[in-house]
């Protein structure tokens, strides 16, 4: 017996993409929950870097995870779906304290590491 895919179940990619906080996978937590559990840990991390003046740091996650914090925590504020990136791209951030101490927000300031499209141009 093999188990039910996602589209299977009646589920659709599409709504946990676009922020449906209630879609979850198959025996899987919700948006919400998944939301909750993810912000939790990174404001200890920003935390922790405000407290001790880390200046620089580098945060390596799943796509689910980076585009979750970024739809939370970013500027400019973005639905989920606007923060996809290419496989093994992510963004660079600039934590001002004082930013993250009134709005927790953080300014999103490029991709990392250069998209290859951005490569491509430059090479020729």
């Amino acid at each position: 017996m093999r188990e039910k895919g996602i589209r299977e179940c009646g589920l659709d990619f599409g709504d946990w993409l676009q922020g449906d906080m209630q879609a979850s996978p198959p025996y899987g937590e919700t948006n919400a929950q998944f939301m909750h559990r993810v912000c939790a840990a990174f404001e200890k991390v920003i935390s922790g870097c405000v407290q001790t003046g880390t200046r620089r740091i580098a945060l390596v996650c799943h796509a689910g995870v980076m585009m979750t914090l970024l739809t939370c925590y970013g500027l400019p504020e973005a639905a989920m779906a606007n923060w996809q990136t290419d496989p093994g791209f992510g963004y660079k951030l600039h934590l001002d304290p004082a930013l993250w101490m009134r709005a927790n927000k953080m300014q999103v300031e490029d991709t990392a590491p250069i998209p290859m499209a951005q490569l491509e141009q430059v090479e020729d």
